[in-house]
């Protein structure tokens, strides 16, 4: 029962990794990672292997993002 224990944390530590690249809003076609307080811009992708929905061109990234009435400030590019 043990070994069936630490066989299931260590999967659930190798999945939560690739879904925490995942975006959680989307804002004018930018894509955003809001972790309370703070924007992280990032990509659309599921894992960090699929690339199919990258930008491409010239993106502007705002200073900060407005999602759901609140503002929260872009501190960074995932």
């Amino acid at each position: 029962m043990k070994h069936l224990i630490k066989s299931a944390l260590f999967l659930l530590a190798l999945i939560v990794p690739a879904t925490a690249l995942a975006h959680d809003v989307e804002v004018d076609g930018i894509y955003y990672n809001i972790d309370g307080t703070t924007a992280t811009v990032t990509y659309k992708g599921t894992s960090p292997y699929q690339y199919q929905d990258r930008y491409s061109g010239s993106i502007t990234i705002p200073a900060t993002v407005t999602y759901n009435g609140t503002s929260y400030p872009v501190t960074s590019i995932g």
